[in-house]
């Protein structure tokens, strides 16, 4: 299939932009580890600053995976609207990311926020699905990890989000050749396969 080209007054590009945004912070997300000195039942005297520390580092980037995927909704919409061939294809985006309107409301919402968590990072860790929800401490080691299932805003897990993301993502590009071919020597990256193509 011969790739179209996105006409200038289209959001296309700008939503390619923060679908590619959004899989980089759920990256950064995955890549935040914790400081090496953290507090733990067996050093009851470490302080918790760098518990918080590193909580508020996870709260800046699952801030940034929200935000911007939920602008790529919008511009979904804007891009459908430019292109109606991207109807079915953007209802599937739509469709399959609905819960970030709640989680946004959620992680947004202060007020409930600061309620629900009572300021508290081990609070924060067990919402995210980070912490066993029964479990009133945690152990946490440099080799501590985020994993597939971190809930972003205690409801949408970051690892379906970043599939569809990059599954949306991938097929824009094959439709409109959003991203120029890389220099021989360099191999593509892997890549999510994309749905099928547009007429």
């Amino acid at each position: 299939m011969t790739a179209s080209t996105a006409p200038t007054e289209t959001p296309v590009y700008l939503l390619a932009e923060h679908l590619d945004a959004t899989l980089a912070a759920i990256e950064d997300l995955r890549a935040t580890t914790p400081p090496v000195t953290m507090p733990s039942p067996q050093r009851p005297g470490m302080p918790r600053p760098s518990l918080a520390g590193w909580v508020r580092q996870l709260e800046r980037h699952e801030a940034s995976a929200l935000l911007r995927a939920e602008r790529a909704r919008a511009l979904t919409v804007d891009a459908m609207n430019a292109d109606a061939r991207l109807e079915i294809l953007g209802k599937l985006f739509l469709a399959g990311t609905a819960a970030l309107d709640e989680a946004i409301k959620s992680f947004t919402d202060r007020t409930g926020h600061a309620f629900q968590r009572g300021g508290d990072a081990l609070a924060y860790l067990r919402q995210r699905g980070v912490l066993d929800a029964e479990a009133g401490t945690m152990t946490i080691t440099e080799t501590t990890r985020i994993g597939d299932d971190f809930r972003l805003a205690g409801i949408i897990e970051v690892e379906p989000l970043g599939d569809l993301v990059a599954t949306f993502l991938n097929t824009l590009d094959i439709h409109y050749d959003l991203f120029p071919p890389l220099a021989p020597e360099m191999p593509h990256a892997d890549r999510a396969a994309p749905w099928p193509t547009l007429p």
